[in-house]
């Protein structure tokens, strides 16, 4: 909400020498940035439930597709990026929505033999 005063966790960390601030900004830029379908209360329980096992069941399927790379290129896809995209798509949203993860899975298994 605008105007709402809420509390932020940060982490301040002292360092002394060169070395320390060189090794802490490799560290930190290390970090895998948090997905919007992540952030706490950004979708609804029964959504996030609905893409995470459709996306699981992709991923038993299609073991070899997956990539831990962020910069995949296709046919490889990356888990966090496609659960980001399923949340911020309209699939689960509007009169035609999938209402279940078999559902939410039939529309990407539809969209993906399209591409075939």
């Amino acid at each position: 909400d605008e105007g709402s005063d809420e509390a932020i966790l940060v982490e301040v960390y002292h360092v002394q020498t060169r070395q320390e601030i060189i090794d802490l900004y490799i560290d930190v830029n290390k970090a895998q940035p948090v997905q919007e379908i992540d952030v706490p209360d950004a979708i609804a329980g029964s959504k996030k439930r609905c893409i995470d096992e459709a996306c699981a069941a992709l991923i038993r399927r299609y073991p070899r597709c997956f990539s831990s790379s962020a910069r995949c290129r296709a046919p490889n896809v990356n888990l966090p990026a496609l659960r980001n995209l399923l949340f911020r798509s309209n699939l689960l949203d509007g009169p035609d929505a999938a209402d279940s993860p078999a559902a939410l899975l039939g529309i990407l298994e539809d969209a993906n033999s399209k591409l075939a």
